[in-house]
């Protein structure tokens, strides 16, 4: 056999470059194929599997990727590729056309539910775009001729958005930028989390999309999933710093020989009761997870229901002739909403919304052009006390306020019971600024009583067999002075926990319902 007639393949490619293009863009093809394939339609034709309009999709894509698949019979001919640049680069019109469809395709892929199917497939797209824009703008930029100036025009243009984007990076590594994670937003896989409204976070979400260490899922372990509001998300500090690795910590410096004990912390956005308690929630979370236990932490300052109706960006509940609590027909929508904010981590990393949170600039020019939209109309405090923000325990509400609050934890409670999780309540108190400043305990203010919700929870739960903690309580009678509790909350004793309240709230739980040394005088009942 004469060895050097053989059709060696490094001797055939006189042009590597464009053997790769061919190369990758056949490969992202097929992931994107692959992705296609495994998906499962509503109305099931073909297969068991495919609807009809999604089946045509199917074979369309089919096609498109063993026609591309041809081209690499002849791997050097690239004439057809340099033939449509140059066509497109002489034609500014054209080729702005093509590069102005990238934005819609990515505001589509941003905001249509329908992707988060295909996460390959987003990828697929996201390369696509990428590659075809870099050839358009860049090809034959070097050679004897200057580029056309729309052409240049637009990279320039980019390079502008490039630079901003690096000094956005700089600036977030140095803890300067200013805020630009909204306190209403939760995340996805891997998202980048940088918070700087209080103390200052700057990391990513674990691969389940929660602003926490990851979650370890050892086999055998015992699991406590702690359910909350912004006070479990926690984003104002690291998230080793959580009051859930520190009630973990405690469990296992306690735990008997061979026992693995794992807290996770689900913290959500400020959407309430009705999302982090809603049983649909309850499920996924007990899906992925496995729970043992559940606690659950009552946030005093902002869980109770405020909205007077069912428009804005608060959840509607309302009492029913029998006395139970259901969701208003017309907050349906929005919870369907807040509920896919809340499952990014369940559907499993989407290309999306990982480079949408690691790009810094959209969100930083978004925060500046308006500051206010991470508010919300809060109800004015009574005059003869300065309540805190969201505080809604007024005398003519009391009845419905806590009628919801209970139904909601009802709800909950019953739901983990049929499933055999435990379940615990714990209230989180809020402070005012003249409870601060006074040498001695005092929480009665005019009309206002700044424990009485938690009272009322408490007898709540002891109705219906609640293991209970009311951290305002606890703290009553821990023989803390007012001035001594305002270092366990950021904003001057206003905000969320600092490091040092995570750890206090967590000795607390852990005192309570694990230890059993908490007395019923501090506000804790525990079977």
């Amino acid at each position: 056999m004469n060895v050097e007639k053989l059709n060696h393949l490094e001797d055939r490619i006189e042009k590597p470059a464009y053997v790769l293009f061919l190369v990758i863009v056949l490969l992202f093809l097929i992931i994107g194929f692959v992705n296609f394939i495994d998906h499962d339609s509503q109305d099931a034709v073909f297969f068991g599997r495919y609807s009809l309009s999604y089946f045509g999709v199917l074979i369309g894509y089919l096609l498109g990727m063993l026609g591309w698949a041809t081209l690499l019979r002849r791997p050097n001919n690239d004439r057809w590729l340099i033939t449509l640049l140059d066509a497109v680069q002489r034609r500014p019109f054209l080729g702005v056309a093509i590069l102005a469809a990238f934005p819609v395709v990515l505001w589509h892929m941003f905001t249509q539910e329908r992707w988060l199917n295909l996460p390959a497939f987003q990828a697929t797209v996201l390369v696509m775009m990428l590659l075809t824009g870099g050839l358009i703008l860049f090809y034959g930029w070097h050679d004897d001729t200057r580029p056309q100036l729309w052409r240049r025009v637009v990279v320039f243009i980019l390079a502008g958005f490039l630079i901003i984007e690096i000094v956005a990076q700089l600036l977030a590594f140095l803890g300067l930028l200013p805020n630009v994670t909204r306190l209403t937003d939760s995340f996805a896989p891997y998202s980048r989390v940088y918070h700087s409204a209080e103390g200052h976070g700057n990391g990513t979400a674990n691969r389940f999309g929660w602003y926490y260490p990851e979650f370890r899922l050892l086999p055998d372990s015992h699991r406590i999933l702690l359910f909350g509001d912004s006070f479990i998300q926690a984003l104002q500090i690291s998230p080793e710093q959580n009051l859930g690795i520190l009630l973990e910590q405690l469990l296992h410096e306690n735990a008997q020989e061979g026992q693995i004990v794992e807290v996770l912390a689900l913290g959500n956005p400020d959407y309430g009761p009705g999302l982090y308690l809603n049983p649909p929630m309850i499920d996924f979370a007990i899906e992925a997870f496995e729970p043992d236990e559940v606690i659950a932490f009552f946030d005093l300052g902002s869980d109770f229901q405020t909205a007077s109706g069912p428009e804005g960006k608060d959840l509607y509940f309302v009492i029913d002739e029998n006395g139970d609590v259901e969701l208003h027909p017309g907050s349906a929508g929005l919870l369907h909403t807040y509920q896919h904010e809340v499952l990014h981590g369940y559907e499993g990393f989407q290309p999306v919304h990982f480079i949408s949170s690691h790009y810094l600039t959209p969100q930083l020019v978004r925060n500046l052009m308006d500051p206010g939209a991470i508010s919300a109309e809060t109800p004015s405090p009574p005059d003869d006390v300065d309540l805190p923000n969201h505080f809604v325990f007024y005398e003519e509400s009391n009845e419905e306020a806590m009628a919801v609050a209970t139904g909601l934890i009802k709800i909950a409670n019953d739901h983990l019971t049929d499933k055999g999780i435990a379940f615990h309540l714990v209230t989180l108190p809020v402070f005012t600024e003249a409870f601060y400043v006074q040498a001695e305990w005092n929480t009665q203010f005019g009309t206002a009583d700044l424990l009485l919700p938690e009272r009322k929870l408490r007898e709540f739960a002891a109705q219906n067999e609640i293991p209970f903690l009311g951290l305002g309580g606890y703290l009553a009678a821990s023989g803390r002075s007012p001035e001594e509790i305002r270092p366990l909350y950021f904003s001057n004793g206003h905000g969320h926990f600092t490091p040092d309240g995570h750890q206090w709230a967590a000795a607390a739980v852990y005192a309570c319902f694990y230890a059993q040394t908490a007395s019923p005088n501090s506000a804790c009942d525990s079977p």
